[in-house]
């Protein structure tokens, strides 16, 4: 959900500040407000004539005129370094970054308010100081380095609270605070919005009272929302939403309009769905009001799932597809991820399985990126919780060192007020042996809480090994469902063909599919990336070969006793090479009602495996035995056998086949294993 920061409702309220009667349309207001600063400008001193610069550069911004926004700016820093005070300067760079962190020019912004920092730093400049840490701080934040950007809004709420800026003290209050929320520090940024609530109740102006009340009311909302606390978050929302009607004032519209798309979405993830649908649709009749694009796909997304759960496909893929379309043009990727999914569930049901596909592949693209941006906030989280925690154990080992100075100053002066006699000397060597004793002491407590942080760190390592195993269960994951969607549309499509040739065809590449997948689930059930243990991958898959042949055939499997440990493609090769041996063998080798037997055997040798597959069946007719390689069947098989680097040995007589393939393989002891496992169909 997009957040934006204060700094921005400010200039939208600047911006419906300038405007004058209510039916002026934004141009001619902004053009009867340059007319009148331009006007004025000529005769006015310098020091008004840089805020005057200052409002005509903002509002050609507003217009979107940017080579009058720009050849005001140059003005602007014209006139202030003519004037050569430090003063005039930093007011002119906070335009220039104020206007470049609007345009999303970041790193320029950067650079104008670290030079506003320094001017104001030397003009002894209290406001636009703090103004330099907070763009510095945004800057940062939106560059995604969110421990600077934590470091440069204390800066700034220490030079508020230096100066009495209670207001701006507010402010910067609320930016940690939320800062600390994208990084999920819930607890740090509750810890803030109760400083924000101090400086509100010692205030005096009602109107910056009630403002600040606001964003710690919205800010809270949020934080409960995210801790999925939705009862709690809704009763927030609506205070905040009552108080903002007491403003009368447009730029608090859009914290409205989106509290009320928020408190909809808690009631939708607490089962009250008309109570949801009802606060969406009063948000959808609204008119006009800023960022009016996010709100409208936030509303018409959530609208599209509750009209999904309530049996409503028409209007939910209506719905969705709006959602979509609204998403994409401004980027706002949970909502691209709800109407995706929204729109599989519809094309699923429809039986449109193409579509749902696209769908889902879309939602699982936006998923990954959402789970990137996560994992970064969280890995700046901890890197800000450990800053914090050098920057605490810095401050105490600074207070033990001063301690320890002001000890020793004491004992300087003392010894110096006390005679050279034998008991002051003796009365020293105790002191002594006290400090060493206590500094003893102070080092022990510093090596408990160093091993502490240690062991903080190496948990925090396994969580993050953790999260690894999570993602590569998660790849896996998506592999075996990939691969049972397609064995799925190769099952509908089968039931749907008439000819013969093709419905087996498709039998053929089910069984193949299925192959594939066995070594993908032993991959994730080993929890290795590289090896498959390829006794118990050809079980399995005989084991579910066993299940599709008639019942009179029989499979027996022959088992090595050692561990054979195989790369991942040439796996793949083997179990097709496999799968297609013994499905030709139960289709050609026995005529119907045969009673056919195909065994199956492995055996090592160092790394040289032998894997044998032969049936009793008819054989192979004479014309075909001579004309193997034309066989498409057994060019397929030797294909294979290439693929796994090994060597293929083929006999056929009237007694059966005999298939013997000879390949390298990485080979370990075992425990002992049957050597023979029929596997039979009755």
């Amino acid at each position: 959900m997009p957040n934006l920061p204060f700094r921005t409702l400010i200039v939208i309220f600047l911006v419906f500040l300038f405007s004058g009667l209510k039916g002026a349309t934004p141009s001619q207001e902004f053009s009867e407000q340059i007319d009148s600063i331009q006007r004025l400008l000529p005769t006015s001193p310098d020091s008004i004539r840089i805020l005057h610069l200052k409002s005509l550069a903002r509002l050609f911004f507003e217009m979107q005129d940017s080579v009058q926004m720009q050849l005001h700016l140059q003005k602007l820093h014209t006139l202030a370094s003519e004037m050569r005070s430090d003063r005039a300067m930093a007011d002119a760079l906070h335009s220039f970054s104020d206007i470049y962190l609007d345009l999303g020019r970041f790193e320029e912004a950067l650079v104008c308010a670290a030079r506003m920092l320094k001017h104001a730093q030397k003009s002894r400049y209290p406001k636009r100081i703090s103004q330099a840490y907070n763009h510095m701080g945004l800057a940062h934040r939106y560059l995604g380095n969110f421990s600077t950007a934590r470091s440069h809004y204390l800066d700034a709420a220490k030079v508020n609270e230096q100066f009495g800026l209670s207001f701006d003290e507010g402010l910067g209050y609320n930016n940690i605070a939320r800062l600390s929320t994208d990084l999920g520090m819930y607890e740090e940024a509750f810890v803030y919005f109760e400083k924000l609530d101090q400086i509100v109740a010692g205030m005096e102006d009602e109107f910056q009272k009630r403002w600040l009340r606001v964003l710690s009311l919205y800010g809270r909302a949020l934080v409960h929302l995210l801790k999925k606390e939705f009862d709690e978050a809704i009763y927030i929302y609506q205070t905040a939403i009552d108080l903002i009607a007491e403003f009368d004032n447009p730029v608090m519209e859009f914290t409205r309009i989106q509290s009320l798309s928020r408190m909809a979405r808690c009631h939708f993830e607490l089962g009250n769905r008309e109570a949801a649908e009802g606060l969406l649709w009063k948000v959808l009749e609204e008119e006009s009001f800023p960022w009016k694009n996010i709100i409208i796909a936030e509303a018409k997304g959530c609208l599209a799932e509750i009209h999904l759960q309530n049996g409503n496909q028409t209007l939910a893929e209506q719905l969705g597809m709006e959602a979509k379309q609204l998403a994409e043009e401004i980027d706002f990727k949970e909502v691209i991820v709800s109407s995706h999914e929204v729109l599989t569930a519809i094309y699923t049901d429809q039986g449109a399985y193409e579509q749902a596909l696209q769908a889902q592949q879309v939602a699982m693209e936006y998923k990954d990126l959402l789970f990137n941006e996560e994992k970064l906030k969280a890995f700046a989280g901890l890197e800000t919780k450990f800053k914090i925690r050098q920057k605490e154990q810095t401050i105490t080992n600074l207070r033990q060192k001063n301690q320890i100075q002001q000890l020793w100053l004491w004992i300087i002066l003392t010894g110096t007020a006390i005679t050279m006699v034998m008991t002051f000397l003796l009365w020293r060597l105790s002191r002594i042996r006290k400090t060493k004793n206590h500094e003893i002491e102070s080092q022990r407590k510093i090596i408990e809480k160093t091993l502490w942080e240690k062991e903080q760190l190496l948990k925090d390592k396994d969580q993050l090994l953790d999260e690894k195993d999570l993602l590569m269960s998660e790849i896996h994951h998506r592999v075996k469902n990939n691969l049972l969607i397609l064995e799925t549309l190769l099952k509908s499509q089968s039931s749907k063909v008439k000819d013969h040739e093709a419905i087996t065809l498709m039998h053929k590449n089910r069984s193949r599919l299925e192959s594939i997948r066995i070594i993908h689930q032993q991959l994730f059930q080993s929890r290795q990336t590289s090896k498959v243990e390829v006794i118990d991958f050809l079980d399995t898959m005989i084991h579910n070969l066993r299940n599709a042949f008639p019942p009179q055939i029989t499979l027996e499997f022959a088992k090595t006793n050692d561990l054979i440990l195989i790369d991942v493609q040439k796996a793949v090769a083997l179990g097709l090479l496999a799968n297609e041996i013994i499905t030709n063998a139960v289709k050609y080798a026995f005529p119907r009602q045969w009673r056919g037997i195909i065994r199956i055997a492995i055996s090592c040798e160092n790394d040289h495996c032998i894997l044998k597959i032969r049936d009793n069946g008819v054989g192979f007719p004479q014309n075909e035995r001579k004309n193997s390689s034309s066989s498409s069947g057994l060019a397929l098989i030797e294909g294979l056998t290439r693929q796994i680097g090994g060597k293929l040995s083929f006999s056929s007589d009237s007694t059966g086949t005999r298939f013997t393939i000879f390949f390298t393989a990485e080979t370990r002891p075992f425990k002992p294993r049957p050597l023979a496992t029929p596997c039979t169909t009755n």
